[in-house]
């Protein structure tokens, strides 16, 4: 998760407006202090946001929980936080993520493949 965190946050840096859809993210421990630059700002401006903290090595949801005081993490965890987004894309009221499966076999000029077979996963129960 982390790999995959760092390199989006580069084409952000590269091209934001084609990668407007990725939720802010900070990388710990590297990004701990601006990550708490926002929650001191979100509470200067009496808001409050709900973030998705996954653990960096983590897999099939294991160690994924939702905070909105990130004074509680610590800073030198290997941690991946995002902002939780409130109003997910929805089919017939349940959440979903799809898994798409590409091959690049070229970069110069680039050439990539898409496979034909894909996964949907499907939440167990409707979102609220």
């Amino acid at each position: 998760k982390d790999c995959l965190a760092r390199n989006m946050s580069k084409m952000i840096k590269i091209q934001p407006q084609e990668y407007c859809f990725i939720p802010r993210t900070w990388i710990f421990p590297a990004e701990y202090t601006q990550f708490q630059n926002v929650m001191k700002e979100l509470k200067k401006k009496r808001k409050q946001k709900t973030f998705i903290v996954k653990p960096a090595n983590g897999a099939m949801g294991h160690g994924i929980s939702l905070i909105r005081n990130g004074e509680k993490l610590q800073a030198q965890e290997h941690l991946i936080v995002q902002e939780y987004l409130d109003k997910p894309f929805l089919i017939e009221e349940y959440k979903f993520d799809l898994r798409v499966y590409i091959l690049i076999t070229s970069c110069d000029p680039l050439r990539v493949f898409l496979y034909n077979d894909g996964l949907v996963r499907m939440g167990t129960e409707k979102y609220h």
